[in-house]
């Protein structure tokens, strides 16, 4: 959630590289399925980052998971923004308040209530696809058994290996 809010709030900022940028992702984001950001977190980023920025196959895909997911929701908190009446920005602005406890005080919790049967529905998309990242899973698990059967002293257990493999 507080990836998506800085999203939201770098798209809705009145320096236009920053806007765009964010945008930008938005848009990348939603046009790509998430079965390929997981690929590609799992297989892609450990080729293509270089040696020093190395982590283990997971961490790698829940950020593109959170990056994902982060994208949708920006956009319901966005859609949650614009149907603020200007004037509560106006009145946050009367009381003298600075830009970001504007944001903070006054806008954002308004947002969030706005927004908040979107952001269910996000929750509940999102804990339906936790179960894609169990494929990343699979390739470590399946290529272990395939080592284990290599090595020898594997081969007579071959059934355990299959089904606990299969489960």
């Amino acid at each position: 959630m507080p990836l998506s809010v800085a999203i939201t709030l770098a798209r809705r900022s009145r320096l236009p590289a920053l806007a765009r940028l964010a945008g930008g992702l938005v848009d990348a984001t939603r046009s790509v399925p998430f079965l390929a950001v997981i690929y590609a977190a799992a297989v892609v980023l450990p080729i293509a980052l270089p040696s020093w920025l190395e982590g283990d196959r997971l961490s790698y895909v829940i950020a593109g998971f959170s990056l994902h997911y982060a994208a949708y929701q920006s956009e319901v908190l966005r859609g949650g923004l614009q149907s603020i009446p200007r004037g509560q920005f106006e009145a946050a602005e009367a009381l003298g308040l600075t830009p970001w406890k504007r944001m903070y005080l006054v806008v954002l919790p308004q947002a969030f209530r706005i927004s908040l049967p979107a952001t269910i529905n996000e929750i509940v998309t999102v804990f339906k696809e936790t179960s894609v990242i169990a494929i990343v899973g699979l390739f470590d698990l399946t290529a272990s058994a395939h080592a284990a059967f290599e090595e020898g002293s594997w081969n007579d257990q071959f059934m355990e290996i299959f089904v606990f493999v299969s489960a």
